[in-house]
């Protein structure tokens, strides 16, 4: 295929690494050998992902960061820097749902610290990789998303706010840098309807090849391709 990547020598970043869905996708983007970087909350969390791909030869450095510590972006990108040059492609899996209740049934801190965590760390990481970004030759940028929530499903509240958000914010920055050849991806994962990936990751002992399946659409439509499409559906 025309365009088309060669994993192998390609390097990527992915925030959200130790969730089910980053770090399926960081087992798959392992055994085609790319190199990643893989960031996580805790190094609990880190050393556990780091068991699951114990078996791949890839390159992989491991990134503790949380999110809600506002200090820890001033040298994001400095660590980086110590990592790579260039990032070809960036994906963000982060996500924190409280469950379904009503909007304003949120707590005052609990609105804060959710927002920070599902919409703003998403501008706060861009802003600080973007330099990277630039450095590659059609970068892609890849979100997560699903349609119906992001358009205002009643009682998933924070959530249905952020994605709305973060579609936004992909028009935008597609928009801003098309000439750049920088590709955004919103992926829409239909189990997302349940929560971040609840629906996916409660069934995954059921369904694995429809995980599988879900995987490497993710990988092939949005890194592994040159479609220019805003939203893919997996």
């Amino acid at each position: 295929m025309k365009g088309k990547f060669e994993l192998s020598n390609k390097k990527g970043l992915i925030f959200g690494a130790t969730g089910f869905v980053g770090s399926e996708v960081a087992k798959n983007l392992s055994s085609r050998g790319t190199e990643i970087i893989l960031h996580g909350k805790s190094k609990d969390s880190l050393v556990k992902l780091e068991k699951k791909l114990a078996g791949f030869g890839n390159k992989k450095t491991f990134l503790e960061f949380n999110l809600e510590n506002l200090d820890l972006y001033n040298s994001l990108s400095q660590t980086i820097s110590k990592r790579t040059n260039h990032i070809d492609f960036f994906i963000n899996a982060v996500g924190k749902f409280p469950g379904l209740f009503p909007l304003t049934h949120l707590s005052s801190q609990m609105w804060n610290e959710l927002i920070e965590i599902n919409l703003n760390s998403y501008w706060r990481i861009l802003h600080c990789i973007e330099p990277f970004l630039k450095q590659a030759t059609n970068a892609r940028i890849i979100f997560f998303t699903c349609s119906e929530i992001a358009s205002g499903l009643p009682f998933h509240n924070i959530f249905s706010v952020c994605k709305s958000g973060i579609e936004t914010m992909s028009k935008v920055y597609r928009e801003e840098n098309k000439n750049l050849g920088l590709k955004v991806h919103l992926v829409s994962i239909k189990p997302f309807n349940q929560g971040m990936t609840l629906n996916l990751n409660t069934q995954q002992n059921e369904n694995k090849d429809q995980i599988s399946c879900v995987i490497e659409k993710i990988i092939n439509k949005c890194i592994n391709n040159t479609t220019d499409e805003l939203i893919i559906k997996v």
